[in-house]
């Protein structure tokens, strides 16, 4: 949806907490907090905890959905008054924790478990990352004789409309060196038990009626 794509782009980063060393996306960790709040004041889900002393919380999501499910679950877990039980089961969802986060006393074993599907590009995906495939590939455009043509030459459709020179003078090190501080963000990871399906999917059984 249009309100996902709006979650995605906000990937400035903010602390977990307040003073948290830890940084995550600022759109998931609102996402996050925002459904929290909503759990807290529908009256029938806390009546029925409140019934049910012994009962947790699970998220589930694919994708953003299962990124704001984990960020949901580490939010509860961190928060001291917080004492029931809270899982995440998350397919698909892109990086949401820095390393040390993720790697914190190995607290997310046990309540936070990944579905990534071979090179599924999501789970892989964040700013850190795209920042270091463009540094790659403005490289490997700088090592080209004629830039503009060389990445154009298999597009028969397609016909270079700026002048060549315009890329052979580009001021790369000026790009250059803005790409390298937008590579101080943190690289994010999937924190929890990550599961990676390497076979191809297995059609289903013919129905037998």
């Amino acid at each position: 949806s249009f309100q996902d794509m709006i979650t995605d782009a906000r990937q400035r980063y903010l602390p977990l907490r307040e003073n948290s060393p830890h940084l995550v996306p600022q759109g998931y960790l609102h996402s996050a907090q925002r459904i929290l709040r909503e759990i807290r004041r529908n009256e029938t889900i806390q009546s029925f905890l409140d019934l049910h002393r012994d009962y947790g919380i699970v998220f589930s999501g694919h994708s953003l959905g299962g990124a704001v499910g984990i960020m949901a679950t580490i939010l509860l877990t961190t928060e001291p008054t917080w004492n029931r039980s809270v899982k995440a089961f998350a397919v698909g969802p892109p990086p949401t924790v820095d390393k040390n986060l993720a790697m914190k006393n190995n607290a997310w074993r046990d309540k936070i478990f990944t579905i990534v599907f071979r090179d599924d590009i999501v789970p892989r995906l964040c700013l850190h990352s795209l920042f270091r495939l463009r540094s790659q590939a403005l490289a490997a455009f700088r090592q080209c004789s004629n830039p503009a043509d060389h990445v154009m030459e298999d597009f028969q459709d397609l016909k270079v409309e700026h002048d060549v020179k315009r890329y052979q003078t580009f001021d790369f090190p000026h790009v250059r060196k803005h790409i390298i501080d937008e590579e101080n963000v943190p690289p994010l990871v999937l924190p929890g038990k990550v599961f990676h399906l390497l076979g191809s999917p297995v059609a289903p059984p013919p129905c037998p009626c």
